[in-house]
């Protein structure tokens, strides 16, 4: 049961955890290695990544993790799977939230 609670909590920290640095990484218009980040922080967490979806102003990625009992395993049980997702909300500065539209002017 501890194992199960502790790869949960490792599943979930690593859902933030890209979450928030693909939202950086786009906040920073750095969308040319956003999955690669992604996929390394997953790797470092010992997780897989089962989607990500992207939009203009946020993020939504879910991982999951599959569980490994040596023990329950030889009664013809295969394992469990844990996901979790996360997502994140990206706010530039120049949306009317901040209102610095009234502020600058953009020659396009």
């Amino acid at each position: 049961l501890c194992r199960i609670f502790v790869a949960r909590t490792q599943v979930k920290n690593t859902s933030d955890s890209i979450s928030l640095a693909l939202a950086q990484n786009l906040l920073f218009f750095d969308e040319a290695n956003i999955y690669q980040v992604a996929v390394k922080i997953a790797e470092n967490s010992e997780c897989n990544i089962s989607r990500i979806e992207k939009t203009y102003d946020s993020i939504n990625v879910e991982v999951s993790k599959i569980l490994d009992f040596s023990i329950i395993d030889k009664f013809g049980f295969d394992g469990s799977v844990i996901y979790s997702s996360s997502s994140a909300k990206i706010i530039y500065p120049w949306d009317e939230v901040w209102d610095n539209c009234k502020n600058f002017k953009f020659e396009y």
